[in-house]
């Protein structure tokens, strides 16, 4: 967490207990990708960051999903955060996009429980306001094919946070059934093996 953006970082329990602003929590060890402050002397214009998942042994269909988060004024079109998808090399197609909700306001909760109230402008995905707590998104990509790639695209020009973690690939049977890999009906142990 020592490199990771000042404004993703809920440090009112690690020594800044004035801290107004932060998603991961001090007690919060598990990995995640952090967003702030992209426009700066150092940067300018979007940034963006690619995955590629090997997803050849998925039949059915795929699912994707990601555990996002938010806390910040954020503007309406200067802030962006778009997931966008890309099966075997065609062109990308968009899973998921945060919109600025210029229109409202969000209470956020931080570690120390310290209640930050009406900030405004939240940011929302498929109309679900995010706040620094961490929420799982799905979208299904529908389709198969031997190489998935996500690409995560990035611009802000503020203190705003933003931040996403487990990002899950998951391939559905033609029944529908999430995970039952082997095609038998059932999600158990022999999925695994597959």
């Amino acid at each position: 967490q020592d490199d990771s953006p000042f404004a993703v970082l809920d440090d009112t329990l690690a020594g800044f207990p004035g801290d107004q602003l932060g998603i991961i929590k001090a007690t919060d060890f598990d990995n995640f990708f952090g967003v702030s402050d992209t426009e700066n002397g150092d940067n300018a214009g979007p940034l963006t960051a690619e995955w590629t998942f090997d997803i050849s042994a998925a039949t059915g269909g795929l699912e994707l999903s990601i555990d996002l988060a938010a806390m910040g004024d954020f503007e309406d079109p200067e802030d962006v955060f778009q997931f966008e998808i890309s099966l075997d090399g065609a062109p990308f197609v968009t899973a998921f996009t945060a919109v600025a909700e210029e229109a409202l306001t969000q209470d956020y909760t931080l570690e120390s429980g310290t209640l930050v109230s009406d900030l405004v402008d939240p940011l929302s995905v498929d109309g679900v306001l995010l706040s620094n707590e961490f929420q799982t998104f799905t979208e299904l990509i529908g389709g198969t094919g031997s190489e998935l790639t996500l690409r995560f695209t990035s611009e802000t020009n503020g203190t705003e946070a933003f931040a996403f973690r487990n990002i899950v690939i998951m391939g559905l049977t033609s029944a529908g059934l999430p995970g039952d890999f082997n095609d038998d009906g059932v999600v158990n142990a022999a999925d695994y093996a597959v």
